[in-house]
């Protein structure tokens, strides 16, 4: 009897650790999501952004027959593109096209960098790093630091407010800026709060490719 080879649903290919962990955490709330269960792989790519921004290809040319979709996702700063971010992502996703990957892959660039998911939303991010500053929410505080314009969708240097932020908190409960803490976010943000670009990018993606189960028989 001839075993049929089925695909598995996603593999992901990202520049870090604390992007994997990230991307390991939000695949695991599908109910946020609003797609349903699908099984995913996360690979890190060896020479991180700027690898997977231009080198995508061999290590995901192995996983064509394996897997049904793919994500490559990596930080625009440290890529080494010179070019804006939806410029950046197309050119990648048409790389990825002419290898196999046609209607099957999509990009994820993060601009500036990760840390700019974890001020998408803040209410959370505030609880993970027990801020504290004599009653003054955290985005307030960052504006007076001109850390944060206040007609601004995030700091414009989202990883220095993050560092700035927590050296504000008392050494003994002060937390460091590593994948723990982007793991901790990641478990308990509202996904509906985040209007980074990228991230919506990301769920709007993921909700296509994997539509709940009571979803596929209405879907156009």
């Amino acid at each position: 009897m001839t075993q049929v080879n089925v695909k598995k649903d996603l593999i992901v290919l990202v520049a870090d650790l604390d992007m994997e962990q990230v991307m390991k955490v939000l695949c695991q709330r599908h109910r946020d999501l609003g797609t349903r269960k699908f099984e995913v792989r996360i690979t890190r790519h060896r020479e991180r952004d700027s690898g997977c921004r231009s080198r995508p290809v061999a290590y995901l040319r192995g996983q064509l027959r394996s897997f049904d979709k793919c994500i490559v996702m990596f930080d625009h700063s440290g890529c080494g593109s010179q070019e804006d971010r939806a410029t950046t992502q197309q050119k990648t996703e048409a790389l990825l096209a002419r290898n196999g990957w046609e209607d099957r892959a999509k990009v994820i660039v993060v601009e500036p960098e990760l840390e700019a998911w974890v001020w998408g939303d803040v209410k959370a991010l505030s609880q993970c790093i027990a801020w504290r500053n004599q009653g003054q929410p955290l985005r307030e505080w960052l504006a007076d630091q001109h850390l944060w314009a206040r007609d601004h969708r995030k700091p414009h240097d989202p990883k220095e407010a993050v560092r700035q932020a927590i050296q504000q908190i008392p050494s003994r409960s002060r937390r460091r800026l590593t994948g723990r803490l982007f793991v901790d976010i990641a478990q308990s943000a509202k996904f509906d709060r985040c209007q980074d670009p990228a991230f919506q990018e990301l769920v709007a993606t993921l909700r296509r490719w994997f539509p709940p189960e009571d979803a596929r028989g209405t879907s156009p």
